[in-house]
């Protein structure tokens, strides 16, 4: 039986690119593991662009949320939540990147829907040190 796992992530983008940050080697590892991929990811910064769900490297759906922070963050939590339960899939793993979508696997674990779950800090900068 496939094990699945659950990223629900914030994202940063740079030049119209996702900015990769630690999570993505727990996101690259568990992809050459062969698990079920499903990440949650919305914009931290550039609110212009959708919130996506992502199972196994293919957006499966877009949404556009109206909201300004700190409101969007409460319609964020309420979109994951329903994503998850109209998922009808259970997770090995769940992953969050910050505070906030922690709430989301938290729920999620306390639903039965994932086993374990996992936080991971992440820096949100776009150059952490001045090394060359």
């Amino acid at each position: 039986m496939k094990k699945n796992i659950l990223f629900v992530l914030h994202r940063l983008y740079f030049d119209g690119k996702t900015k990769e940050g630690g999570v993505d080697f727990f996101v690259r590892f568990f992809r050459q593991k062969k698990f079920g991929l499903y990440l949650i990811e919305h914009p931290l910064e550039k609110l212009s662009y959708s919130s996506k769900l992502i199972v196994n490297d293919k957006i499966e759906k877009e949404y556009i949320l109206k909201q300004k922070p700190p409101f969007r963050w409460l319609e964020e939590l309420i979109l994951n939540k329903k994503i998850l339960g109209k998922l009808d899939v259970k997770f090995e793993y769940a992953y969050a990147s910050d505070p906030l979508n922690f709430l989301t696997i938290y729920w999620a674990k306390k639903k039965g829907y994932v086993k374990k779950i996992f936080f991971h800090c992440t820096d949100f900068s776009k150059n952490r040190f001045k090394n060359p």
